[in-house]
């Protein structure tokens, strides 16, 4: 006998409300684009007094149709972080202590709903790791974005959130947006939220300072691998031997250049003639 594995599609929502979800929460985007803008200036003035570097931190997340996308947080560590966890030192800055317990850090989010990489409701967006885990049917909710908040923001069983999820997709509404937002706002305001900064993501972001921090540091070569010989005769003797063979190469491609050149110009010319040929033929029909 043999076995048989049978499985139902995902349908996604239709064509026409993946259309009005998107107005709504690009409309909601631009509203909070204000509020954003305003936060960012703050975050910078008083990130810039105790880690100089950027504020926004980009990680690598799935998203729509499994696609990779970088999804836009503020940065919560010092630069140095890694080296401060060595030392059991503090590796957060004082405003991004402040982001993660207001839960603003992630704030920055509304950029990529803006691009159309992300949602405000949809699926938790996996980084590579976590999606290479993940089952056919887990995967299959990525017909749709991902989301800044969604059923697993609040629900705290994964089977259930799984079902959820695939009904939300099924049988989409507005409602159950605004309702979801509304939960997850009250989790964020009475501290139950689900959202924690895991191993993973403390990783990522000293990983991206490590980058940012090793992009800075000067390169130093050994001149002394590239010293070539110190003959002054040897040295001269190859200047004049360069500049001879420069002079020669510019006047055998001299002919080749002023050629280009002149086709140039008669190609220039005749277009001009040909727009100006049908600029009197249309005028001369007008009149007629």
């Amino acid at each position: 006998s043999l076995s048989v594995t049978s499985f139902r599609e995902l349908q996604p929502m239709s064509k026409r409300q993946q259309l009005l979800k998107t107005i709504v929460e690009r409309v909601f985007a631009i509203l909070l684009l204000p509020l954003y803008i305003l936060t960012s200036i703050i975050v910078k003035l008083f990130t810039a007094l105790e880690s100089n570097g950027p504020i926004l931190v980009k990680r690598v997340r799935i998203g729509r149709n499994h696609k990779y996308f970088y999804q836009y947080r503020y940065r919560i560590y010092h630069m140095d972080a890694e080296e401060r966890i060595r030392n059991n030192k503090d590796p957060h800055t004082v405003i991004g202590r402040i982001l993660e317990t207001l839960h603003l850090d992630g704030l920055p989010q509304i950029l990529n709903v803006l691009i159309g990489e992300m949602s405000f409701v949809g699926p938790k967006p996996p980084n590579m790791n976590k999606y290479l885990q993940m089952s056919q049917k887990e995967r299959s909710l990525l017909a749709t974005s991902p989301g800044i908040c969604g059923y697993w923001s609040i629900e705290n069983e994964e089977g259930k959130v799984l079902e959820d999820e695939q009904n939300y997709l099924q049988h989409w509404n507005i409602f159950k947006d605004f309702a979801i937002i509304l939960f997850t706002s009250l989790r964020f305001l009475f501290h139950h939220s689900l959202r924690v900064h895991g191993k993973i993501h403390i990783e990522e972001e000293i990983q991206f300072c490590k980058a940012i921090e090793s992009d800075r540091e000067p390169i130093f070569y050994d001149s002394s691998l590239y010293s070539g010989k110190e003959n002054s005769a040897y040295n001269l003797f190859k200047r004049v031997v360069d500049i001879i063979l420069s002079m020669v190469g510019i006047l055998l491609s001299s002919p080749l250049f002023l050629i280009l050149s002149l086709l140039i110009i008669l190609n220039n010319i005749f277009i001009i003639n040909v727009i100006i040929y049908h600029r009197i033929t249309i005028t001369i029909r007008s009149i007629r």
